[in-house]
């Protein structure tokens, strides 16, 4: 066994190559063909199990997200009352309109739907845009800054009484 210099032109990012030298081991094979060690399947089973790693870590919580659509669900109801239990099915924009020290204004963009408004299924309501109670809209929630993180105070739009 013997060590040789390895010498490839590697793409990188932006298209440059860049030239990469590397020492590897060499070995003749069963017909006198010379054999290099540390490239082969098991290296490129490592780096796959590494890329797979990294594309299954989840991204941090959303926190206020969370806080946001817990209080559309308690409070919110959408078409004139037609659709009395919404839920958020995404958040697809957010504007912070107003920013004080202690209160923040948050202009939210939405989907939803309603499940108690028909019997289809929910994951078919939110796919299908035509349905009853299914759909997009934006109201303004009012976020109060504590020490342990914001809390959602109020919110626009339409909304059940309380009782």
């Amino acid at each position: 066994m013997r060590y040789c210099r390895l010498q490839r032109k590697v793409s990188g990012i932006g298209g440059r190559e860049a030239d990469v030298t590397a020492n590897a081991k060499q070995m003749t094979g069963r017909h006198g063909f010379p054999m290099e060690v540390g490239h082969g399947p098991l290296a490129s089973l490592a780096l796959g199990l590494l890329l797979v790693g990294c594309a299954v870590v989840p991204g941090p919580r959303d926190d206020l997200a969370e806080k946001i659509q817990a209080h559309y669900a308690e409070r919110a109801i959408e078409e004139g009352g037609a659709c009395p239990q919404p839920e958020i099915a995404s958040i697809t924009r957010r504007k912070v309109m107003e920013s004080a020290a202690e209160q923040t204004v948050l202009r939210v963009r939405y989907s939803y739907f309603d499940d108690s408004a028909d019997d289809t299924p929910a994951w078919q309501r939110v796919l299908i845009t035509d349905r009853p109670c299914t759909g997009f809209a934006e109201r303004d929630f009012t976020l109060a800054r504590r020490a342990t993180g914001y809390v959602v105070t109020g919110m626009s739009g339409e909304q059940r009484e309380e009782p």
